[in-house]
């Protein structure tokens, strides 16, 4: 497997706790670490390239909590290319 991972914050912009927030993705590809709890949180991103060829790939994240601004979604582009052999 050629995975690649990074992380994200979920919290409140208030100092306090909460919200409690589900996390969805709708590409096979994209899995996350976490996909459920209460801000603040870390949530770590990993996307596996395996088998993947030269091209670009489109996913998103969505984060959805009792808030006034959900959900939010988080766009993920991958862009594959293969070093110039020189040919």
């Amino acid at each position: 497997r050629l995975t690649f991972s990074k992380s994200f914050e979920i919290r409140n912009s208030e100092p306090t706790a909460g919200p409690d927030w589900v996390a969805t993705v709708d590409s096979p590809w994209i899995t996350l670490d976490s996909t459920s709890g209460t801000a603040p949180s870390t949530v770590q991103v990993t996307v596996d390239i395996t088998g993947f060829g030269p091209g670009e790939y489109q996913g998103k994240i969505t984060i959805t909590a009792d808030t006034v601004n959900s959900p939010v979604e988080i766009p993920v582009t991958l862009r594959i290319d293969f070093p110039d052999d020189g040919e």
